[in-house]
């Protein structure tokens, strides 16, 4: 088993440093249409075009109409501490200094990595008084933004985000037409009640990449509202990527203008987003003060489409001290959302479940096609919902799947709290302690298919489920099988793991040196199968009739499926054959 966890971590690294060069990130060189700001060194009188020549201000930044192909560069180790945002505007826009593509980054000898808190190089921006931005981009397109510090703290730099207003750290928004090809990598924003917040009105933005930035609150407690926030149209190929995520507290119910949804997410991908992939980030400690429902969540789509979520971390969502609310997600495909695919994700440690599943039609937004696959949860759901949950309008999900998930807990695997048609077939539930039940019907009808999953629970009690429409608690995998009339091919059974319940993170102290983006193949390595795993081979064919799925070709390990034992497929997120 470790041999080939060792092979395929050997080829993935090599895949990953292809896409994702991480080291100490040092200021490009700027061959032409140069532009250099120190606040240290510079003076508003010189001309801005050399090193030696700096101008001083971002006041003297905004006035100047900057050349297609333009870089402006501050200096590594300066603070510029601004009254009024740094604001570029594309062509379009009203007030525009931007003729085209554009470059914002630092210039010196220093280095600058945020993800391993090298940051004497990265050029600072903090802002002051009553300013809610640091950074304004509209109408922006073919631009780059790398090597920044973006600092809020003040009272205004965390008040609650209302609705569409400009606040945010870096405040991204297109006002028509359509903006592509912009990057946003390298950057630590800290302290704004939305750290990155990217918007559209009636444009929309295609071929957006934001890669490799550090965002947080200074706190668990920090009244930050989300680490990234999209509202609006993309289209094209949009890619969240590389980013640590943490001390995202949201703000309390008490707060004038508080609306459910606004508050303590991690990355929230919304209002007409598509074709956005979402891979290897980390979310942490959020939803810390948040006391209502709507959110939070680590990773969540709302009215979102063709979104890949995959190779995410997500622990520690919860409120500091419970009185009332409900969410703190791990992952959330939520209303409105249609072909999100959800796969390779690893949740632990939050107050409400793994992988929620909302189910509404939101606003002309349908809720279909959605999947969770081949993930992980350990110790999720101390709000007792559901590490598993599906709520929602009732019975209007249309081919939705969840299959090959390893679930451990210590409460409910899954929760019906509404009727839906999914397909819940492969998955280990794996209940620890606990009076509650390990399937938890709450519904008056019933339309999911269900078959294949493996139904185990350590000690302390013997395996309940609640039955669907009429409420009856029954005891043991046979009586459950009898009261649905389906579960034909599962079975209850010790899946015999490596290590079940020592999953841990995959990212100690919050970020590894290299970057969260190097997804630690084989972690957490505890929910492996080991040899002889009665799981192995006895899975579902789900690309079989009356599923027809499309399952893809590898599991959360990276062995690809199907292999050659039994049916070719397992029970869980591990699908290899040791």
């Amino acid at each position: 088993m470790k041999l080939r966890f060792v092979a395929f971590a050997a080829v993935l690294a090599l895949i990953l440093g292809a896409w994702f060069p991480h080291g100490t990130a040092l200021a490009p060189t700027c061959t032409s249409n140069c532009y250099y700001f120190s606040s240290s060194l510079g003076n508003d009188s010189n001309n801005c075009t050399t090193t030696s020549t700096p101008c001083q201000t971002i006041t003297k930044l905004n006035s100047i109409t900057y050349p297609t192909g333009s870089t402006i560069a501050l200096l590594g180790g300066d603070t510029f501490t601004i009254t009024a945002a740094l604001e570029l505007n594309g062509p379009g826009a009203s007030g525009q200094n931007v003729d085209g593509a554009i470059t914002v980054t630092n210039y010196g000898s220093g280095s600058c990595n945020v993800l391993a808190r090298v940051t004497a190089g990265c050029a600072t921006i903090q802002v002051s008084g009553s300013l809610t931005q640091a950074i304004i981009g509209v109408n922006l397109a073919s631009c780059a933004f790398n090597n920044l510090r973006i600092l809020g703290g003040t009272t205004a730099a965390l008040a609650l985000n209302i609705g569409n207003s400009a606040s945010g750290g870096f405040y991204f928004d297109n006002h028509s037409g359509t903006n592509s090809g912009c990057t946003i990598s390298n950057n630590e924003i800290v302290d704004f009640s939305v750290l990155f917040f990217m918007r559209t009105a009636s444009g929309q933005f295609n071929n957006m990449t934001f890669e490799n930035n550090y965002l947080h609150g200074s706190t668990i407690s920090a009244t930050v509202d989300a680490g990234f926030l999209l509202q609006g149209a993309t289209g094209g190929s949009n890619v969240i990527q590389g980013n640590r995520i943490t001390n995202i507290g949201g703000h309390v119910d008490s707060v004038s203008g508080y609306y459910d949804g606004c508050c303590g997410n991690g990355i929230l991908l919304s209002n007409g987003g598509a074709n956005w992939t979402d891979q290897f980030n980390v979310t942490s400690n959020f939803g810390a003060n948040t006391n209502s429902c709507g959110g939070p969540a680590g990773n969540w789509t709302y009215e979102a489409s063709n979104v890949t979520m995959q190779f995410d971390e997500s622990y520690n969502g919860g409120p500091t001290s419970y009185t009332t609310g409900c969410d703190w997600d791990g992952f959330d495909i939520d209303g409105g959302s249609s072909y999100v695919t959800a796969q390779y994700l690893y949740s632990h440690g939050n107050y409400g479940p793994a992988f929620n599943w909302f189910q509404a039609n939101e606003s002309g937004y349908t809720f279909q096609y959605n999947i969770y696959r081949y993930s992980i949860s350990e110790n999720d759901d101390t709000l007792q919902s559901g590490a598993v949950s599906i709520g929602g309008a009732t019975n209007i999900s249309t081919h939705g799947a969840i299959y090959n998930l390893t679930i451990y807990t210590a409460t409910v695997c899954l929760y019906f709290l509404d009727d839906s048609d999914i397909i819940f077939a492969n998955n280990i539930c794996w209940k620890t302690t606990g009076a509650n039940e390990i399937v938890y019907s709450n519904v008056s009808a019933f339309h999911a298919t269900m078959n294949g999953n493996n139904y185990y629970r350590t000690s302390g009690g013997s395996l309940t489920f609640k039955v669907p429409i009429t409420g009856t608690i029954v005891i043991g995998l046979a009586a459950w099988q009898a009261a649905i009339s389906q579960e034909a091919n599962s079975v209850s059974e010790n899946p015999n793991l490596t290590s079940a319940g020592n999953g841990g993170t995959c990212y100690p102290g919050g970020v590894v040196p290299t970057g969260p983006q190097n997804n630690p193949v084989g972690c957490p390595g505890p929910y492996v199968l080991q040899g002889g795993s009665p799981m192995i081979g006895i899975g579902i064919d789900l690309t079989q009739p009356p599923y027809s799925l499309n399952v893809g070709t590898r599991d959360y390990y990276g062995n690809t499926i199907p292999h050659g034992v039994g049916t070719g497929f397992n029970i869980g997120a591990d699908g290899g054959n040791p």
